[in-house]
């Protein structure tokens, strides 16, 4: 299913401290007291709400730095003005509107050299930052976020940071994947505003590579074609990106995210008459990012066009091997072949399941013991450290298509969006 089954094919038709993409890598934890768990994966965790803020600030994502504070999170900037220190306080709620406001600007902060540090449900990263205001160069500084663990997650307790001109290091460029994970998503949101503002087949002919593919249950269809013979018509397919990895070198990008069909844009067709979420493959070409795979679910009630973005975190490189993650995909066969897929997933993996809202996190994964696969091909990036498998399924009369992403971890690939439909 891709993101225009409604329209023809089956399936989903597809003021302070600024904001900026942020360089973190959790160095190992201090040693722990004896009776204390190892933390390496609410390290991972937290560091993934910070980079989720910093993110959400450089976009003007107020929603999502919402989401992420705790309602009492208070700021604090200690600072030398004219020789004679002191400290100013702000809220999270002065924070948000401050960035809201900054709308003209280009906040970009850039940020190394996080250390983390977690005792039970307390946590802080400390890192050195660099701050650009419109393309200029500003200040310089270190970040101190505090973070508590909650029942809906690790949350912001509070925010500090310092700020000088003097002794910066002016030396914080963006990674590659930095800037894949930025233009990826600005190449969607554009994809989007193209179908939004004019005809919808052109809006996917432009954003479609010569080979790329969706998939229904007979297998693998090659996508531009279609779109280039279809006639313009009234359908109106809003989508926007809500979540988005991309390869250390900055080749290869995956989005995922909520999706709206009305018949047209009349003011009676104002209610969508579709909801699904997408998942997309995009590969960086000599001009542009453009789309290698599209596909999607239909039925998802819960899919709204207000969701905020999430970045995922890095994964680890290696050695681009397509084989080696086809051989891990085909694992998840027989009839434990949800038990085993279970095995495969992250722990906030997202699920995709026709009809059906959203799941998150391995609970979500379901479907049937008699459930048969039948793999057909994937792609890995370069730098080998984010992948996709696809291939067909079937289960008695019924059968379908199913597209993975993945990341490649220190305990090896897992599975990050999984989704089987028509």
């Amino acid at each position: 299913m891709t993101r225009t089954a409604d329209w023809g094919l089956r399936g989903r038709g597809a003021a302070a401290i600024g904001v900026g993409l942020a360089l973190l890598s959790s160095r190992p934890l201090a040693a722990q007291e004896p009776t204390q768990p190892r933390f390496a994966h609410d390290s991972a965790a937290v560091v993934d709400v910070v980079k989720t803020v910093l993110h959400a600030m450089r976009t003007g994502d107020t929603a999502a730095m919402r989401a992420r504070f705790h309602s009492s999170m208070p700021m604090r900037v200690p600072y030398d003005r004219n020789g004679v220190p002191g400290i100013s306080v702000d809220s999270a709620a002065g924070f948000i509107a401050a960035v809201a406001r900054s709308t003209r600007d280009q906040l970009d902060e850039r940020v190394a050299e996080s250390v983390v540090h977690i005792d039970g449900n307390l946590a802080q990263v400390w890192a050195y930052y660099e701050f650009v205001r419109g393309g200029a160069f500003s200040h310089c500084g270190a970040d101190q976020f505090v973070l508590g663990r909650t029942e809906a997650g690790w949350k912001l307790l509070s925010l500090s940071y310092s700020v000088r001109t003097d002794g910066c290091r002016k030396d914080l460029p963006f990674t590659p994947r930095e800037r894949a994970l930025r233009d990826v998503v600005a190449a969607e949101r554009a994809f989007a505003h193209y179908a939004d503002t004019a005809n919808l087949g052109a809006a996917f002919v432009w954003a479609l590579r010569d080979d790329a593919i969706y998939l229904d249950a007979d297998g693998v269809k090659q996508m531009k074609p279609v779109y280039a013979a279809r006639p313009a018509g009234p359908a109106w397919l809003r989508w926007v990106p809500s979540w988005v990895d991309a390869a250390a070198d900055g080749s290869m990008g995956l989005t995922t995210g909520p999706y709206a069909f009305h018949r047209s844009r009349d003011a009676a067709d104002s209610v969508p008459i579709g909801r699904g979420d997408f998942m997309t493959i995009w590969v960086k070409g000599a001009d542009r990012w453009q789309v290698a795979l599209d596909q999607g679910i239909g039925g998802d009630t819960t899919a709204h066009l207000d969701e905020p973005l999430r970045e995922q975190v890095a994964g680890v490189t290696g050695q681009a091997a397509l084989p080696e993650l086809m051989d891990v995909d085909k694992r998840i066969r027989g009839d434990g072949w949800l038990a085993t897929l279970k095995g495969l997933a992250v722990a906030d993996v997202r699920v995709l399941r026709e009809g059906t809202p959203r799941g998150a996190g391995r609970a979500g994964l379901t479907g049937a013991r008699t459930v048969r696969f039948t793999p057909l091909g994937g792609r890995v990036a370069a730098s080998g450290d984010i992948g996709a498998t696809w291939g067909t399924w079937v289960d008695g009369s019924k059968k379908g298509a199913y597209v993975r992403f993945w990341r490649r971890t220190a305990e090896g690939w897992r599975v990050t969006v999984d989704r089987l439909g028509d």
